[in-house]
């Protein structure tokens, strides 16, 4: 796998009013926990984020359902399919985040235009990982 500097993806989700920050390929963590503690996340959490990111393979997510935001964060992963499976998983967290702050029910086609909104949106940054 080639190598990768850590990348920001900034996005906002007009529709649902919402914006997510993306941490990808995050080796260093020391901007992603900056970010998370300039926003309000618990203490917890953010050693929660410092154990867990210790390894490849594996992703945090933090939302502020009140203030509309959520921020994914991504380790270095073993390759494509691991990080397309890190990167879907935390997807699902955002999109579950989403639906309770709006109300949307996850059986509806809203939930699933919400989906496929934030999947188009995650692409063009997050294909660089997956189609290597």
């Amino acid at each position: 796998r080639r190598y990768v500097i850590m990348v920001l993806q900034n996005i906002y989700l007009d529709v649902w009013d919402w914006y997510l920050r993306v941490f990808y390929d995050v080796d260093d963590l020391n901007e992603a926990v900056s970010e998370l503690e300039s926003v309000g996340c618990p203490e917890d959490l953010i050693y929660c984020v410092k154990e867990r990111l210790k390894c490849r393979n594996t992703g945090f997510t933090y939302s502020d359902i009140k203030h509309r935001f959520s921020i994914i964060i991504i380790s270095k992963t073993s390759g494509s399919s691991e990080f397309y499976n890190t990167l879907d998983h935390e997807k699902l967290h955002v999109l579950l985040h989403i639906s309770e702050a709006c109300n949307i029910n996850l059986d509806s086609e809203e939930f699933e235009y919400l989906s496929g909104e934030i999947a188009e949106r995650l692409y063009p940054v997050s294909k660089q990982f997956i189609c290597n």
